[in-house]
């Protein structure tokens, strides 16, 4: 993900951080096969996850409406894991 951004301004090009979200595998429709060999690649998943579940779409939802909200207005050029912990192994 980007951690930074240029823009041109009439003082000339200016850099701003920003903020940036990285997701781990989440279970929607889209991300399992056939329903034969989505049992087997999820245990697989799982194994590698520290907290032993798949993503939500609502847990990266959480995360963007936090970073958009003014509770984040002190948070600046990070970049947010919402990976179940699996950026720590």
């Amino acid at each position: 993900m980007w951690r930074y951004a240029t823009h041109e301004s009439p003082q000339g090009s200016v850099s701003s951080e920003v903020n940036s979200l990285s997701e781990a595998v989440i279970s929607t429709f889209r991300t399992l096969p056939s329903p034969e060999t989505a049992h087997e690649l999820v245990q697989g998943l799982l194994n590698r996850v520290p907290v032993k579940r798949c993503g939500r779409p609502e847990d990266i939802a959480e995360a963007v409406l936090f970073l958009a909200s003014v509770a984040s207005a002190y948070v600046v050029g990070v970049e947010m894991n919402v990976d179940g912990g699996m950026s720590q192994l």
